[in-house]
């Protein structure tokens, strides 16, 4: 309908490969209203496609004012999308106007239980600085009847799926109902009471069988728990946040979103970081707890100094053993990556001894995990990855049951068992697949691409690494993104692309070089000097086949 449009206002005017993704984002924007998608087509004679996207992402009432290019022979209410909304507005009676403007709290969606609990709280406090508009605003018991009425005057839209209601406001909708009233705090305060509650009882059900289940809760409504994180970040209601911490760290590890833990907890950071250390030490505990989940985070997508900084400065206040533990399991991992070999098996056996005393089987079996990469022979890494897998069967976690097996399926990789490895990530895909674990399923891709690759099935080869490339790309890995371009490199070599091999290893070397991931680079340098070796040139390849060589010994 939008191109339609366009091309109505703007003859030249072609959807293209460029300019879809702006096209898409008008349409998403303006939440498909046929109105809204009319008026913003009519502005393609005064700003491109791309301009009006960025446009659209501004205050609400640059919004409105871009888009006031109705028919002049239309009704008034027809002429601008403000108009329309006022006109539907005004329609409404007192109460309906009342509930639309408290279900702009709601972000991304709600159920009638979170309607109730949020909406249905009375304040019992008025300030003297309060409005009759702010006690009206208060709802009674009503809420579903008056609802109901907003759903059937096309407001409010509700989505049926799997046996459950979900009330959401078209994004429009909801910025317009957000500026016909203040919402006091108090429906503020109960909206983001509700979510972190909802967010920190999952803590169990995300370590348990019930994993999937507590996934789609947070997944539904992960909106409005960002939203309730950043009241009460800003309110500094740390009390609040406190059972959350450590599900939302869970949520974005099962999930591989880690970039999101990132800016949430580096949001909780900075203003507890203020309280902690001047007027309420007694907040250092839990400045400890985020500061490690902080830098968890930060080593998985390879921000390396900025984790170790945060872990260390975690360690300091007053972590206790098993928050010690956690932030050495970590600091262990960033060392790895980073060829510190010094200290890792310290680090990484003095997690395991805490975690074991703290009865902490998680914790322990990240660091039986990661001690596979501190041995020198198949049977010392098997045994760790089975004393890992079988703490994990313990604690009944099927994403770590899953990843575990997944590395055991890449030793019988690495000993020629190719039919026995690729059974294992098939069944860990389903499991990888019902969780969202997109950086399990990028790593088990990219195995099964080396694997094909050993077995000169090219073509499978390049299947599955660009599968996993794409997804490494999703979620922000610069040391598996280049893992997958130095390893289609030798897939390009041995297909007879020489020159692209080349390239794409050269492209590989520089992003990894970036992240400080020592075990990564050198891998990149040895297949970019393979990749030269087939290009003839021999004088570049023993250069880089050099550098390869000595990076490897200094990590050992």
């Amino acid at each position: 309908m939008f191109v339609e449009r366009a091309h109505t206002h703007r003859p030249s005017f072609v959807l293209t490969t460029d300019n879809a993704p702006a096209v898409a984002h008008i349409c998403s924007r303006l939440d498909g209203i046929p109105l809204a998608l009319e008026m913003a087509a009519a502005r393609v004679n005064v700003f491109t496609v791309e301009e009006l996207a960025t446009r659209l992402d501004g205050a609400f009432d640059t919004r409105f004012q871009l888009l006031t290019s109705g028919s002049r022979t239309a009704p008034y209410r027809q002429q601008t999308l403000r108009a329309t909304l006022e006109w539907s507005y005004g329609l409404l009676t007192p109460a309906e106007q009342r509930l639309l403007v408290r279900l702009s709290v709601f972000s991304g969606g709600w159920t009638a239980t979170a309607a109730e609990e949020v909406l249905n709280t009375e304040c019992g406090m008025q300030s003297a600085e309060s409005t009759p508009l702010d006690s009206a605003l208060r709802i009674p018991h009503s809420t579903l009847d008056q609802l109901a009425q907003l759903v059937n005057k096309s407001l409010v839209i509700a989505d049926q799926q799997a046996g459950q209601t979900r009330y959401r406001l078209l994004e429009t909708v909801r910025q317009f109902a957000a500026e016909q009233g203040t919402l006091d705090e108090q429906a503020q305060a109960e909206h983001s009471c509700y979510y972190l509650t909802l967010l920190g009882e999952q803590e169990q059900l995300l370590q348990s069988q019930q994993q999937r289940a507590a996934i789609d809760i947070l997944r539904a409504d992960f909106e409005n728990i960002r939203v309730a994180w950043r009241w009460a970040v800003q309110a500094r209601e740390f009390t609040l946040l406190t059972p959350a911490i450590h599900t939302l760290f869970l949520f974005c590890e099962v999930r591989s979103n880690y970039h999101e833990g990132i800016t949430l907890l580096a949001d909780v950071t900075t203003e507890l970081t203020a309280a902690a250390t001047t007027s309420q030490p007694h907040l250092q505990p839990l400045l400890a707890k985020v500061l490690v989940r902080l830098g968890a985070c930060e080593v998985m997508v390879d921000r390396h100094e900025n984790a170790i900084t945060h872990l260390q400065q975690g360690l300091r206040y007053d972590a206790d053993q098993q928050e010690r533990a956690f932030a050495l399991t970590y600091m262990g991992s960033s060392a790895i990556k980073r060829g510190e070999s010094t200290n890792i098996r310290a680090m990484l056996h003095e997690s395991l001894a805490l975690s074991r005393q703290s009865k902490d089987r998680s914790s322990a079996a990240r660091a039986l995990f990661l001690l596979n990469n501190e041995t020198h022979g198949f049977a010392e890494a098997i045994h760790h990855f089975e004393a890992s897998l079988a703490l994990w069967w313990e604690v009944g976690r099927p994403d770590r049951i899953a990843e575990v097996s997944g590395f055991l399926a890449w030793h019988k990789c690495c000993q020629g068992d190719y039919e026995q490895a690729n059974a294992y990530w098939q069944e860990n895909m389903a499991i990888y697949n019902a969780l969202g674990m997109q950086h399990a399923m990028a790593w088990a891709l990219d195995c099964m691409g080396w694997a094909a690759w050993c077995q000169n099935d090219l073509a499978t080869a390049q299947k599955h690494l660009e599968a996993a490339l794409a997804l490494y790309r999703t979620i922000g890995i610069p040391s598996g993104i280049a893992m997958c371009l130095a390893e289609m490199a030798l897939v390009l070599r041995s297909g007879g692309d020489v020159a692209q091999a080349v390239e794409v290893a050269r492209q590989a070397v520089a992003l990894v070089r970036d992240t400080d991931d020592q075990m990564m680079l050198t891998l990149s340098l040895n297949y970019y000097g393979a990749a030269l070796i087939g290009a003839g040139d021999a004088v570049a390849a023993r250069c880089i086949l050099t550098e390869a060589i000595q990076r490897a010994w200094a990590a050992q």
